[in-house]
């Protein structure tokens, strides 16, 4: 008679997971610790602004650091929840109800970032950036559309592994 267990462990595409599972959650660290880094980095250089009583050169560049770091911080979290989804898939988790939370949660923030973006652009007014910032920008928007549609497909591929596994569980007698 077959374990879940046993079947779990030989499976080879939830083993390429669990090896993938290591990569990504590594990437998704450095991932977090660079957005958590970076809203440091823009909050700590607008207080020592402010602490200095300095007058920016274009004052709607100072208000565009607080939506631009909360973004981050929200970017920052929302690594740091794949982080934890991919060191659970990792150790072999992958279904089970603290996945399906991380995955949740990931969701939310998605829906977060999306509303938060529109609600920054309606409340704060229309300045132009320096070009640098708009290049900057637009990459980063892109990375992430494309960051999105894969890790989508990988959840995905994931849940998929899981079907297959549980069918063939179903026809063992």
């Amino acid at each position: 008679m077959n374990s879940p267990t046993a079947s779990l462990e030989s499976s080879p595409g939830l083993l390429r997971i669990k090896s993938l599972g290591v990569f990504f959650k590594l990437a998704f660290l450095l991932f977090a610790l660079v957005y958590a880094l970076a809203a440091a980095v823009s909050l700590g250089a607008l207080l020592f602004a402010a602490a200095q009583g300095s007058h920016w050169s274009n004052p709607g560049e100072a208000w565009q650091i607080i939506p631009a770091a909360g973004t981050d911080i929200v970017t920052a979290t929302f690594a740091w929840q794949c982080y934890k989804l991919f060191n659970f898939y990792s150790h072999g988790d992958f279904f089970t109800e603290r996945v399906i939370h991380s995955i949740r949660t990931i969701g939310i923030l998605f829906f977060i970032v999306a509303f938060s973006q529109r609600i920054a652009e309606s409340i704060l007014p229309r300045i132009p950036l320096s070009p640098s910032l708009q290049t900057a920008g637009l990459f980063f928007d892109a990375l992430a559309i494309c960051f999105c549609g894969f890790l989508i497909l990988f959840i995905a591929w994931v849940m998929d592994e899981g079907r297959k596994l549980h069918q063939e569980q179903s026809l063992t007698i």
